[in-house]
């Protein structure tokens, strides 16, 4: 019989009210949202986050409550990545690939946001993985991961992993050709 010991850590966090609590916030709505440090470089985290705006426009604002105080970050979004899955990996938030919304427009492009307050394309998917939507992505072994997706002609059960390298750039490998899921 193995006795299992986990460490207990308390937290005390702060509510508006208790229960569900509607916030309507002026920039908009979140179309996607990243933890990372403050790229102004207070040291703490802050809540990220691409919001649409009621005139179809997005922009990265932050807050580090993630209820108040946001603010809107330099540096203009790339309109057509707005709804791209999306991580935050080596101090950047990245964006991959196509939209997470619109089965119509895969892409094979990755973009990131830096300290320097800019958006920049760093590049396409290599040559063997295919333009996508609908997939998802993640951060883990200190790699960006991309699972599955879909084209208007292919639906896509691979698994590839990035690493960044020199000049910013990631280098891609595919771990896994044709995954088994439902």
């Amino acid at each position: 019989d193995q006795t299992v010991v986990r460490d207990a850590l308390d937290r005390t966090v702060q509510v508006i009210s208790p229960g569900w609590n509607r916030i309507v916030l002026p920039q908009g709505s979140p179309v996607r949202l990243f933890v990372a440090n403050d790229f102004s470089g207070s040291g703490s985290d802050r809540l990220y986050g691409i919001f649409k705006s009621g005139l179809g426009t997005y922009a990265l604002y932050s807050s580090a409550t993630g209820v108040d105080a946001w603010r809107l970050e330099p540096g203009d979004v790339p309109q057509h990545m707005a709804t791209s899955p999306g991580v935050y990996y080596k101090n950047k938030l990245w964006l991959i690939g196509g939209s997470s919304v619109d089965p119509n427009s895969p892409l094979n492009e990755v973009w990131c946001y830096e300290a320097d307050h800019s958006w920049k394309r760093i590049g396409n998917f290599p040559t063997t993985m295919a333009a996508r939507t609908h997939h998802a992505c993640l951060v883990f072994q200190d790699t960006i991961w991309v699972i599955g997706g879909f084209d208007n002609f292919t639906d896509y059960r691979d698994v590839w992993q990035g690493s960044e390298q020199s000049k910013g750039q990631l280098e891609w490998s595919e771990l896994k050709h044709e995954c088994e899921w439902p």
